[in-house]
């Protein structure tokens, strides 16, 4: 069974077969089953730290974990720098973001949009506080994603999976992990997976 939007975590466990139990670091998790990129690792018994925003979501998750010690939650935000940002969530949906310009894409989609104040840390953080270095790092954050990338400490901490969704981005991407010896091994048209070099 696949938990991922496109099937990414069935890659994922062909490229971490040989890591028998990893960490993954899943910004975006949602509620930890919907096109989870972390779930099926959770699962083999890999250590997640699932990162997402959303009230709703993020208890959704937590009753998911409520009994996993190998699970560490953090109800935040990821971004550029620490500091409070509005959160759009659109109800009964999967659409959210901090992003504006990321909102308007489903304007005409007619739906019940809810907004919150959240705090938003960065990624430094989350390795520095939380201990979220990882073998595998899945980004899903709906139109901030690529900057989120962007700011990872990829050439002192190296996951050997990364997992991005790429906005549309793609080339841009690939070109900045290349620099950082990534190659891509996997492209949907909503996903990249690179792996290490």
């Amino acid at each position: 069974m696949s938990y991922s939007q496109n099937g990414e975590d069935k890659i994922i466990l062909e490229l971490v077969k040989d890591i028998e139990k990893g960490t993954i670091l899943d910004i975006g998790a949602y509620d930890g089953t919907v096109n989870s990129n972390s779930r099926a690792l959770i699962e083999k018994g890999w250590r997640g730290v699932l990162v997402e925003p959303s009230p709703w979501a993020f208890a959704e998750a937590a009753k998911l974990h409520a009994n996993n010690p190998n699970v560490t939650l953090v109800n935040a935000a990821i971004g550029t720098e620490r500091r409070m940002v509005k959160f759009y969530e659109a109800a009964g949906t999967q659409y959210s973001s901090t992003s504006e310009k990321s909102k308007a894409r489903w304007v005409n989609e007619k739906l019940d949009w809810r907004e919150y104040w959240v705090s938003q840390i960065k990624v430094s953080d989350l390795i520095n506080e939380v201990g979220a270095s990882a073998d595998v790092l899945s980004i899903d954050c709906e139109g901030t994603s690529v900057d989120i990338l962007m700011n990872c400490p990829l050439s002192t901490w190296a996951p050997k999976v990364v997992i991005v969704e790429h906005d549309m981005k793609c080339e841009s991407i690939a070109a900045w992990m290349r620099a950082r010896d990534y190659g891509i091994r996997d492209l949907s048209g909503e996903n990249c997976v690179f792996v290490k070099l």
